[in-house]
């Protein structure tokens, strides 16, 4: 690839001011020059088609003699042609003539054959080949009549179909009689093509005849006239001016060595003094032959390699900075290293007359993480022959003879490995004492097998691992927790379980790992939250994507706190439970007693137990029982909570009833969303004469609000004593009297 120097374009900018100034002076059109110069920097710039090189009806049209320059001032002699540094990965130009005498001749697929020869001879290498034709006239960008390609890989990843898409180009440019020869259109097309793109360093130059029009020649063609070959001259200097060498090649007798050596130089080739040759001459029989020899010149005992490397999303791609060594067997020459560029190409060239075994190899040493496809190395020579390739480690070894243009593709891909796991419940809920069965499933997306897999379980709060009585036993079987395949295992508790080698691309591998939620349940237990992992043995290499080597679930977890209250009463100093239904004489203490249990498998926060004191329309004088067992359960310091499966006790005051009847007590326990209640019943009787046992004085005071009794029964026990007398008294004379009536009788 030749990109013009800014000497170049000063080389060029004067080239163009002497020769217009030596039309001027020859033809005295000063205005039409500077007309020309503005004409030819617009269409530059529009990279149209630009004719550097006009004649409008000149004095004399001079038949071209042979003899350059003709006699007379300001023709235009051939500029010197560029250096040419022959080596593979230069980029070429073919320029065709498809003028009639080529089909006369018949020779129209001779002749585009042998340019795809030109492109065929290169493909592989990292040379850029671009296509141009002439006749009556010539196209930069390309039309139907006059068919262009700009430069084109041939090498590399999309070698091959540059070089198709060229060839087609080649194959459709119209070969037909009756069309004149010109020069300076054809290499005014390169021209303008290569300052719109890019100069190619070497321009073929396929032509069977001398020019005999020039652009904006009213005649038809047919003789050579000194201005056909003047305006072939100076758009040939504009072409060596971009840069580029021009290298004529003369098929046929149409075409003489002094003519062809204007546009290029006039060195001719001999075999083996290409890089300074300026053309040959050549047959339509031979000219197939001649331009492979040419090309050989260029790329003859070469070797390039196209580098194309797998980053891990399964598409080669070129890569650069990839070290290849070419190591010649014969100890008398050196051995080359040198590394891809930015195509991912590097060329070696073998410099022997004699046909060398080499070894060809990637240093695989300097890109680590990387798997040479020995399977898929592919080498081809462009003279079509197949070399015979030898593998070795990290590469090839064949035969490079002098003419023989070797490409060789390497394929890597960067080993990788990408474990992914999903842990799954299942969509599943659970309670207090339930399963939970989880699924893991787990892959490696990678394009490299994962050694020595393991996948790791925490046991999660909450729960318990069982792997039972031992590794075969149908419980968490392959698991192992801190060394040991057996037991139960507690919240916290790390498990471990190796799954070999993953394969690459391996799929939908499953392990089961199975849980069991406490029962009961402490507050706030809502869910299971499970994490597993999997890693592997990353000698190879640490995962490419390691955010999919953990995964989460979340089972929801239905707890149920309940709540039970069951009162009953006892005679004051008998312990509690007492009954359901007591009768006592009035007067007589009794105590109620309380046990509340939460039966279900959470904690019941916030208890509380509230007595309605046997008034149930009057809540004044309602009363809290002090419950004895609570705990802190919800954390929020406050000893009021039932744990689940818990009984708490409490017991009221002593309470004696003076009266006679029967007393209902309702005692309610809350807790949490829920609210119980249970009642106890006291029957108070009197008995009529009896002496009843009195209510201490705390009773009484509790119970009645009023004063105990607190002076001498002697009164009272008198008043009783006096009546049973004088009862006794009455009875005694009763009886007596009964006696003297009967007597009397």
């Amino acid at each position: 690839m030749h990109t013009p120097t800014p000497a170049g374009a000063e080389q060029r900018s004067t080239l163009e001011g002497e020769v217009h100034r030596a039309r001027h002076s020859r033809l005295h059109l000063m205005g039409a020059f500077c007309s020309l110069v503005a004409l030819l920097l617009t269409l530059v710039s529009m990279a149209g088609p630009v004719s550097a090189h006009t004649v409008a009806n000149p004095a004399a049209n001079d038949v071209y003699s042979g003899t350059w320059p003709p006699s007379g001032a300001g023709w235009t002699l051939s500029a010197t042609n560029p250096a040419l540094n022959p080596s593979c990965g230069i980029d070429v130009g073919i320029l065709v003539d498809r003028s009639g005498s080529i089909a006369d001749a018949g020779q129209q697929t001779n002749m585009r054959d042998s340019a795809k020869a030109i492109v065929q001879s290169l493909a592989g290498t990292p040379s850029q080949v671009g296509v141009w034709s002439f006749g009556n006239d010539s196209s930069a960008m390309g039309t139907a009549t006059h068919p262009a390609q700009q430069l084109t890989a041939v090498g590399g990843l999309n070698g091959p179909a540059g070089v198709s898409s060229l060839n087609a180009t080649i194959d459709s440019i119209p070969i037909v009689s009756d069309v004149a020869t010109n020069w300076e259109a054809g290499f005014d097309a390169v021209h303008v093509a290569s300052v719109a793109n890019h100069a190619p360093d070497l321009l073929f130059v396929l032509t069977d005849g001398q020019p005999t029009v020039h652009v904006d020649d009213a005649l038809t063609g047919g003789v050579t006239n000194n201005d056909d070959v003047d305006g072939g001259i100076l758009t040939a200097n504009l072409v060596k001016g971009d840069g580029t060498r021009v290298f004529g090649v003369g098929i046929g007798a149409g075409i003489d060595a002094t003519t062809l050596a204007l546009v290029g130089n006039p060195e001719a080739y001999d075999g083996s003094n290409f890089p300074t040759a300026g053309y040959t001459l050549t047959s339509f029989v031979e000219l197939q032959e001649t331009l492979r020899a040419l090309v050989t010149q260029l790329c003859g005992g070469s070797v390039t390699v196209q580098k194309l490397a797998d980053e891990g999303d399964g598409t080669f791609v070129p890569a650069s900075g990839w070290e290849f060594v070419l190591d010649p067997t014969n100890a008398e020459l050196p051995s080359q290293i040198k590394s891809t560029d930015a195509g991912g190409q590097a060329n070696f060239d073998l410099d022997s007359a004699s046909t060398e075994q080499v070894i060809l190899t990637e240093n695989l040493g300097a890109k680590p993480g990387y798997e040479y496809l020995a399977d898929q190395l592919v080498c081809a020579n462009s003279t079509g022959a197949t070399p015979a390739l030898t593998p070795v480690v990290n590469g090839v070894q064949f035969d490079l003879g002098p003419a023989d243009i070797v490409s060789c593709t390497f394929k890597n891909k960067k080993q990788f490995v990408d474990l992914g796991i999903v842990k799954s419940d299942g969509g599943v809920s659970t309670v207090p004492g339930g399963e939970v069965a989880y699924t893991l499933t787990y892959t490696n997306k990678g394009n490299t097998a994962a050694p020595n897999s393991v996948i790791t379980e925490q046991v999660p709060a909450n729960a318990t691992f069982d792997l039972g009585a031992g590794p075969a036993d149908g419980k968490n079987d392959g698991w192992v927790c801190n060394a040991s395949q057996s037991g139960v295992w507690p919240a916290g508790t790390t498990c471990k379980r190796a799954v070999g080698t993953i394969a690459a691309g391996a799929s939908g591998l499953t392990v089961p790992f199975t849980v069991t939620v406490v029962n009961p349940a402490p507050f706030g237990l809502t869910e299971i939250v499970n994490t597993a992992t999997i890693g592997y043995d990353d000698s190879i290499g640490p995962d490419t994507n390691p955010g999919d080597n953990t995964s989460t679930d979340r089972t929801p977890v239905s707890v149920d706190p309940q709540i039970t209250i069951i009162k009953t009463v006892a005679v004051a100093g008998q312990p509690c439970p007492g009954v359901d239904n007591l009768t006592v004489a009035s007067g007589q203490a009794v105590t109620y007693c309380y046990a509340v249990s939460n039966p279900g498998n959470a904690p019941t926060t916030n208890v509380q137990v509230r007595d309605d004191n046997a008034t149930p329309t009057d809540s004044s004088d309602d009363f809290n029982v002090t419950l004895t067992g609570l705990s802190d359960q919800d954390g929020d310091g406050q000893a009021d909570d039932l744990a689940a499966g818990a009984t708490v006790t409490g017991q009221s005051a002593d309470r004696a009833f003076a009266a006679g009847g029967t007393f209902v007590n309702v005692a309610t326990a809350t807790g949490g969303n829920k609210t119980v209640t249970d009642t106890a019943t006291v029957v108070v009787t009197e008995v009529l004469g009896a002496v009843q046992a009195r209510p201490s004085a705390q009773v009484l005071a509790a119970t009645t609000g009023s004063l105990p009794y607190t002076g001498s029964d002697l009164v009272r026990l008198l008043g009783i004593g006096l009546v049973l007398i004088g009862g006794g008294l009455v009875l005694v004379v009763g009886v007596r009297r009964r006696r003297d009536h009967g007597l009397g009788a």
